[in-house]
């Protein structure tokens, strides 16, 4: 368990040196309400992934398939081998950390925070 723990943080920094397509100056592309007891809306939630997989190309925002709503469901990669593609990602051996957020409603801080964490180590 320990050992999965070490691996998967090591994937955060090695990501986290990945280099940048665009130059942001240290500021996030993402504009999050902390302050003001906001989250963003399914579709803010949508678009801010949908920036960063513009600006980065070691992300991307792929749909797959559409939730119990009726709403597309998507998976957001990251990779610095620009490999998006979960099979060949799992049989290279690589470690795959999954998030899995807003499968419920009122749950909002585990949205804010994984669009946080993706612009934070693009």
């Amino acid at each position: 368990m320990k050992l999965k723990l070490l691996a998967a943080l090591l994937s955060v920094v090695a990501l986290s040196a990945c280099e940048h397509k665009i130059q942001t100056n240290g500021k996030s592309l993402i504009n999050l309400n902390y302050n003001q007891n906001e989250t963003v809306t399914y579709y803010e939630a949508i678009a801010a992934y949908k920036t960063l997989a513009d600006n980065y190309p070691q992300a991307k925002l792929l749909s797959y398939g559409t939730t119990d709503a009726g709403k597309p469901l998507h998976l957001f990669v990251m990779s610095k081998d620009h490999d998006f593609n979960p099979g060949s990602i799992k049989e290279a051996g690589k470690t795959i950390v999954l998030i899995n957020n807003g499968i419920h409603p009122g749950e909002p801080e585990g949205i804010d925070a994984s669009i946080w964490f993706a612009d934070n180590v693009l």
